[in-house]
């Protein structure tokens, strides 16, 4: 018991100390509590930047600092990456187009008459209408002079024919001199008058050709005609595609197919 009085009396002595001690401890529990609270907010920083980073760099896609030192910083350029599935694109349909190919001429070939081995036919006729025609006016001609000749007195006759028969008998014998001479053949309209005065008459009708030379033929004054046939005085000799080849007696001519000699 002593001691307890002891103290009590110590504690009325000095009232003071027992009111800063209990002040202090107050300041003390203060600044714990303050420590401790900023503790809990630096984890819960800390826990939310680990479990949401995607969050705070879609918030920042721009610009990130990272802090690699208290002196020095560095920025970083984040370009996001958008992923996309790639598309099929169709491609365009391109349109057939024409192409023009340079290319040169053939050589030409020469024309031969008996190329294959074929039988060919070339046939040809004239109207008839027309040769009636014809006929009809040469035998009008033929009357008309018949009719003036008769006006004509006898005496006068006579000498004209006789005439005539003079100039025969001369014109006979340079005929006979150029017969006996082999001369190339020639179309009729180019022979000499001479030449052409002994020519018949000659309506071609129609006209015949075949690769094969037992069916060629021809029809001259109405009359049809082969290799070796006559006209009057005049043989056939050959017949050619589009003409054909006469003989009076050692001249030859040629004279075209489907033309007319009117003498």
């Amino acid at each position: 018991m002593s001691t307890i009085l002891k103290a009590l009396e110590k504690n009325k002595h000095h009232p003071e100390t027992l009111l800063i001690d209990k002040s202090t401890d107050k300041n003390w529990k203060l600044v714990v509590a303050a420590a401790l609270l900023i503790i809990v907010l630096l984890l819960v920083l800390v826990l939310y930047l680990l479990f949401k980073p995607v969050e705070s760099v879609t918030a920042n896609t721009n610009r990130v600092t990272i802090t690699a030192s208290p002196t020095q910083t560095s920025s970083v350029q984040v370009v996001p990456v958008i992923s996309q599935q790639p598309k099929w694109v169709r491609e365009p349909i391109h349109e057939v187009s024409e192409i023009d190919f340079k290319t040169k001429p053939l050589p030409k070939l020469q024309k031969k008459a008996l190329v294959t081995s074929t039988q060919t036919f070339i046939s040809a006729e004239k109207n008839t209408q027309n040769d009636k025609l014809e006929l009809t006016t040469t035998k009008s001609d033929e009357v008309e002079n018949s009719l003036a000749l008769a006006d004509v007195p006898s005496d006068l006759q006579q000498r004209f024919a006789l005439a005539v028969e003079l100039e025969q008998g001369q014109q006979s014998v340079p005929s006979q001199v150029v017969n006996d001479q082999p001369v190339v053949e020639s179309d009729i309209t180019k022979m000499p008058a001479q030449f052409q005065y002994q020519v018949p008459v000659m309506s071609y009708d129609s006209h015949v050709y075949s690769t094969k030379a037992s069916d060629r033929w021809i029809r001259i004054n109405g009359v049809d005609m082969r290799v070796g046939d006559y006209v009057g005085a005049v043989e056939l000799v050959e017949i050619m595609p589009q003409q054909s080849v006469f003989r009076l007696g050692k001249q030859r001519f040629t004279l075209e197919s489907l033309k007319d000699w009117k003498g």
